[in-house]
């Protein structure tokens, strides 16, 4: 199940999955896309990691949260600064947004 705050978004049953049962990783992600030959679009609020989501909490099948000796967080950026940027913390908080701009070299 996936909340903001208190507000339920979404929820994806293990059976949709072949692999729900023993699953180690939980991922996250977003695309960001333009027409060719138009410049790619800012994200969260247009700057370099200015936006983000906060209180992160990952839970098992009972609602009990996992100690932070067993969270790990990788990010990957296909472009990178100057265009987007993400950051986890493991303490609080996933940071990410950019300016956009990128564009197919001519």
């Amino acid at each position: 199940m996936l909340y903001n705050g208190e507000e339920p978004i979404g929820y994806w049953p293990r059976e949709l999955f072949n692999n729900m049962a023993d699953s180690s990783q939980i991922q996250l992600s977003a695309t960001a896309s333009s027409p060719i030959n138009k410049p790619s679009p800012p994200t969260g609020n247009g700057q370099l990691g200015g936006a983000s989501f906060r209180r992160i909490t990952v839970k098992n099948g009972q609602s009990i949260p996992y100690p932070k000796s067993v969270r790990n967080a990788v990010t990957f950026n296909d472009l990178g600064k100057p265009f987007y940027n993400a950051e986890y913390n493991g303490d609080c908080c996933l940071f990410y947004g950019g300016p956009g701009g990128w564009q197919t070299p001519a």
